[in-house]
């Protein structure tokens, strides 16, 4: 688990110079959202790429809009990052299903997209975030580490079970 206090979060430097943007996706974006989302969901967490998981990722990519809680970054009208939160508190934010495209990594985006949406989240007094990765993903790490995001030395698990059919 890596946690970060919002009042040393460190905007990168295509954040800060307007050379991207971070914003919350227009309604004519959330197709996209939801192919991003059920990538991430294979990607990361070892699903399949079925119907039915479009059929949730749209409805969890539904959910955030409506409730704010996912930022989309685009260099200029191209999206090009996603970040979301997977749980929120008046005090504190857990980040969840970053996503860019594999064609697009290695840009800086990633770390755009999640500094943006802590600013939204500090612009409302939030002081803390928290995410989880994995002790094997170097990539996403740095990510983090790059925009102050510290290890706190806890340890979690995650448990995932198959779908099946009844």
């Amino acid at each position: 688990m890596l946690s970060l206090a919002l009042s040393n979060l460190q905007i990168p430097e295509a954040l800060a110079s307007a050379k991207v943007q971070s914003r919350l996706p227009h309604p004519d974006e959330l197709e996209l959202l939801t192919e991003w989302s059920a990538a991430y969901s294979v990607e990361t967490l070892g699903q399949r790429d079925t119907p039915s998981l479009r059929t949730a990722s749209r409805l969890v990519v539904e959910a955030r809009q409506a409730t704010a809680m996912h930022w989309v970054l685009v260099a200029g009208d191209t999206p090009v990052s996603y970040s979301a939160f997977n749980a929120s508190l008046p005090d504190i934010v857990q980040i969840g299903g970053v996503w860019t495209p594999p064609a697009l990594r290695g840009k800086g985006y990633a770390k755009s997209v999640v500094a943006g949406s802590l600013l939204d989240a500090r612009s409302l007094l939030v002081k803390r975030s928290i995410l989880f990765t994995g002790d094997n993903n170097q990539a996403a790490q740095a990510v983090y580490r790059g925009i102050g995001f510290l290890p706190t030395g806890e340890k979690y698990g995650l448990v995932l079970f198959e779908e099946t059919q009844a």
